[in-house]
């Protein structure tokens, strides 16, 4: 997936989004406005990738400050488009192959066989993302740490076999993939 924020020489900001579909930010808005709006569609239109991303952002600022840094992460409408659209490919190809365990996943009911650890807690896209993100990186944490539902063991498998390193920061103290 591919984005770009252009102006045009009457100064309106213009997205695209991969394949030359057109999200028109309207009126005149300054080019942080234009990328937020960008990403806010591309936030509904994957609705696990804003908890992935500030996941990742917030596991390098966690593992920075651990090694005495204290730099920030920053968020998810202010990393860099890079960065951005890995995270957007990444999510997008996850929701494609498994579009029904992420389903089945979110009608699991807190307490029963298949999410019986949750501590209450519903399996929802936003803890989806985040838990996809920390289990692509290694981290321990797990789908199937909370229950044994098969919908669950699919989506950890997924993240097993496409396991990647997590974010660094770069000389310009922005958050890049490794």
């Amino acid at each position: 997936m591919n984005t770009t924020i252009v102006q045009n020489s009457g100064g309106r900001w213009h997205a695209w989004v991969d394949d030359g579909h057109t999200f028109n930010t309207g009126g005149h808005l300054t080019e942080s406005d234009a990328r937020e709006a960008l990403r806010n569609l591309l936030f509904r239109a994957c609705p696990i990738l804003q908890d992935y991303l500030a996941t990742a952002l917030a596991d390098l600022q966690l593992g920075d400050a651990e090694e005495g840094e204290a730099r920030d992460s920053g968020t998810v409408y202010d990393c860099p488009n890079d960065t951005f659209e890995r995270a957007a490919n990444d999510c997008f190809a996850f929701m494609a192959a498994n579009h029904q365990h992420v389903e089945a996943a979110t009608e699991l009911e807190p307490g029963s066989d298949g999410l019986r650890y949750s501590r209450g807690d519903p399996m929802d896209h936003d803890r989806i993302g985040s838990t996809f993100y920390l289990s692509r990186v290694g981290t321990g944490v797990g789908f199937t740490d909370d229950g044994n539902a098969d919908c669950l063991k699919a989506l950890e498998a997924y993240a097993g076999e496409h396991s990647t390193e997590g974010l660094y920061f770069g000389e310009d103290g922005k958050a890049y993939w490794a």
